[in-house]
């Protein structure tokens, strides 16, 4: 593979988890809006809501593992630059529901 061909190609990818990374976020904002949701009358499991986020959020933690990790591989960026899972938590938690 030429230098060029690898380069382009480390490219494409890094900016795909970037892309994954910003599709994380925007999931975390619904995990935050489904733990607030009420939980309609006809279910018996009040906590139907809560275990669906929780089960969202672990999905959404090995989304960020796998896009951090592909960016470590292709080393164009340090992967130092982008927000922890953590952070990324936080941000979405705080977030306004008008937020884009």
């Amino acid at each position: 593979m030429s230098k060029y061909s690898e380069y382009n190609s480390n490219f494409i990818v890094t900016a795909n988890s970037l892309v994954e990374i910003s599709k994380i976020l925007c999931l975390l904002k619904n995990i935050k809006r489904k733990r607030e949701e009420q939980v309609p009358q006809y279910f018996k499991n009040k906590q139907y809501n809560i275990s669906i986020a929780n089960d969202t959020l672990d999905i959404a933690r090995k989304r960020y593992d796998l896009a951090i990790e592909t960016i470590h591989m292709c080393q164009l960026m340090p992967a130092e630059w982008i927000p922890s899972f953590d952070e990324l938590k936080e941000i979405a938690e705080t977030s306004e529901d008008r937020d884009v």
